[in-house]
């Protein structure tokens, strides 16, 4: 069954969109809002767990226009002092309000956030039915799409639309039946992450602290280095910590595991050897049955809108997610997606050039953010990679540059950073800060 008011899932609306994550929470509440019948489709039944539990603050002003700020405050989530990252044997942090945010950035339960948002969607108007799997979409050029679906019980529908978001994540309907997204080759890696009860954590002051201090003393983000280029990250939460690694195709094996109870002795012996991270856990902590993986789960789209449908968030393009950008990416282009389709609901003839918009100013946000992860930029960047992510660069303020380039020095991945600054005539070269890591209180 649905959680919707609604016993029905209309035969037609103005707007489909396809999945209830951020993007598509976002992208429903503010046409919604605007006053179009909006119907949102989700596989998933929320709150559902997912990953990615670090939020940058930009998030908030996304939340304050979905006006979803009450709630997240009053959920109590867990304040993050900043970011540190153990990189090239060096231990540097970063401080969001250095770069003028005023507002925390989070670490969030994403199955609680999450769902603040969808809820909020379905408040601004939007007919959310949950357990309901898209199955492809046709007619994509007419003015009239139609979207097939399969209801919780397993029944196929199908219901008419003027515009279709397609934000379901990395399942990627509509990419995926278009054949639209590529396997990114610069960024070919696998991500294996569980969660254990608790955890010795850092501060951006480099302070150690136990778990029971975490609303005392806010955590910092931890990302270490694995090998040549993969990273781990430690998160702490209200009531477990977050622990994931990022490894390329030639380290796979060594987490592989032909039971579930292989794979999670493998992954808590990988994590208890990571530079710090390992020396802030106790193995035993680890919750069985918590871990779980992705393979080769970055990629590239060849186009952002096909038709009336709009590829948003990680349904569009999904890159290594090292600088916590994914959320905020994600209600970003859900609203401007929003925007563009409102704008070709009111002025149809306007449609196309909204279309070129969305892809231009998504697009070049894609290419900036992909150069910002690349850890070897040089060898997997086109010159179009370039010059997007040159327009992006062009379009962002002061603070954010610097805020960028400290991002870029701190995970060892500034150089064609700072080769585009160069040649824009901007000089950028921020002030890293090292923390004396092995003066740190750890334990052996």
């Amino acid at each position: 069954m649905t959680d919707s008011i609604f016993p029905k899932i209309p035969d037609e609306c103005d707007v489909c969109v396809i999945g209830g994550g951020p993007t598509g929470s976002s992208a429903a509440n503010m046409l919604a809002s605007r006053g179009y019948h909006v119907v949102l489709l989700d596989k998933a039944v929320h709150p559902r767990n997912t990953v990615g539990e670090s939020l940058v603050p930009h998030f908030w002003r996304y939340a304050d226009k979905l006006g979803a700020t009450k709630a997240i405050l009053d959920e109590g989530f867990v304040a993050k002092s900043g970011g540190l990252s153990f990189w090239g044997n060096e231990l540097r942090r970063l401080r969001f309000r250095d770069f003028g945010h005023e507002r925390p950035a989070l670490h969030v339960e994403r199955d609680i956030f999450d769902n603040i948002l969808l809820c909020r969607a379905r408040t601004a108007g939007a007919q959310v039915f949950q357990g309901v799997q898209v199955t492809t979409v046709d007619n994509l050029e007419r003015p009239v799409t139609t979207v097939h679906y399969k209801d919780p019980d397993g029944q196929p529908g199908s219901l008419r639309t003027r515009y279709v978001v397609d934000a379901s994540g990395q399942a990627a309907v509509v990419a995926s039946q278009l054949k639209v997204r590529v396997f990114d080759e610069g960024l070919r890696f696998s991500a294996f992450w569980g969660y254990y009860r608790k955890s010795r954590y850092l501060t951006f002051d480099g302070h150690l602290h136990n778990d029971e201090d975490k609303f005392k003393h806010p955590p910092a983000t931890l990302m270490s280095t694995i090998g040549d280029w993969g990273w781990a990250w430690h998160i702490v939460l209200r009531n477990s910590v977050s622990v994931g690694v990022l490894v390329p195709k030639a380290r796979l094996a060594e987490l592989r595991g032909k039971t579930r109870e292989e794979r999670e002795e493998r992954f808590r012996r990988h994590v208890s050897n990571i530079p710090l991270t390992g020396r802030l856990l106790d193995e035993d902590d680890f919750i069985p049955g918590s871990l779980l993986s992705i393979r080769d789960y970055a990629y590239k789209p060849t186009t952002l809108t096909a038709g009336n449908c709009y590829l948003a968030g990680d349904a569009a393009a999904f890159v290594d997610p090292i600088n916590s950008i994914g959320v905020v990416f994600g209600m970003f282009s859900g609203s401007i997606a929003a925007h563009a389709i409102s704008r070709s609901l009111e002025t149809p003839s306007e449609a196309q050039l909204n279309r070129e918009l969305y892809s231009s100013q998504y697009g070049n946000r894609v290419a900036l953010f992909r150069l910002l992860a690349l850890p070897d930029g040089h060898a997997h960047l086109s010159r179009e990679d370039v010059d997007r992510a040159k327009e992006a660069i062009g379009s962002s303020s002061d603070a954010e540059l610097q805020l960028m380039a400290l991002q870029a020095s701190n995970n060892c991945r500034e150089g064609v950073l700072h080769e585009i600054f160069d040649g824009l005539g901007i000089s950028k070269r921020p002030k890293i800060e090292n923390l004396d890591w092995e003066a740190l209180t750890l334990p052996l």
